[in-house]
Formats: C-alpha cells, sequence, structure tokens
C-alpha cells in the first residue's frame, strides 16, 4: 500500500490553479473581453512572475533545481520511458520539468505579445498578433 507524500506546498497549488483559471478566462474573453481579457493577462503575468521567483527561492521542491535535469539526464529517461521502464520520480520526472519551463515560457511569451500589442509601436504588427 502506498502512501501519500505532500509534494507541492501551498504556494504552488495555489499559483498553479490560478494561473489554469486566468489562461483559459483569456482564453474565453479574447473576442470581445476588452478589459477583463487585459487584466487576465497582467494575472497570468503576474502568477508566472512569482512561480519563477518561487522556483528559485521556495522550498526544496518547488525549485527548479529539483525538477529541471540536463539534456543527458532528459534524453536518458526519454529512452527509458518510450522502453517502458522509466524509474518513478517524487514529482515531476525530467521530461515533466521540461513541460514546466516550457508552458511557463509561452505563458510569459503570450502575456508579453499581447501587451506589447496595446502599446502604439506594435499595434497591428503581425509577428506580435
Amino acid at each position: 500500500m502506498s502512501r501519500a507524500i505532500p509534494v507541492w506546498d501551498r504556494l504552488v497549488r495555489i499559483s498553479h490553479w490560478a494561473l489554469a483559471a486566468t489562461v483559459a478566462a483569456a482564453w474565453l474573453t479574447h473576442e470581445g473581453g476588452g478589459k477583463w481579457h487585459e487584466w487576465l493577462g497582467y494575472a497570468s503575468l503576474a502568477l508566472v512572475a512569482v512561480r519563477v521567483c518561487w522556483g528559485f527561492a521556495g522550498p526544496r521542491r518547488a525549485r527548479f533545481a529539483s525538477f529541471v535535469r540536463g539534456p543527458a539526464a532528459t534524453i536518458v529517461y526519454a529512452r527509458s520511458f518510450l522502453a517502458r521502464r522509466e524509474p518513478r520520480y517524487v514529482g515531476h520526472n525530467p521530461l515533466g520539468g521540461w513541460m514546466i519551463v516550457a508552458l511557463i515560457a509561452t505563458v510569459a511569451a503570450a502575456d508579453l505579445t499581447g501587451w506589447l500589442y496595446t502599446t502604439d509601436r506594435f499595434w497591428g504588427v503581425e509577428w506580435v498578433e
């Protein structure tokens, strides 16, 4: 019988679900959402900033260093996963760690380009849209 191991602290859990909610709500308001859409973008960017800071200063399991592995370890894990012999991890495995990095980067990029689109300089610029 396995026992539950608390992995993620309260800030990680709250910021995770708040980020999911703000991204979903921003997506739902992308057409005609006006200020709601804009403020949801700012909120998700703030949540990303908090999570990045917490990823360097938070408790052990919240830190990026505890679950983001180098390329060699990630490739070894990916091969073992494909062979269905992957080891188990408490928290994120190496591929999951890089998924977190990709998720944070994607949300930050969407938020930043959304903000750029509100500026006079980048209004209507195709690559920003």
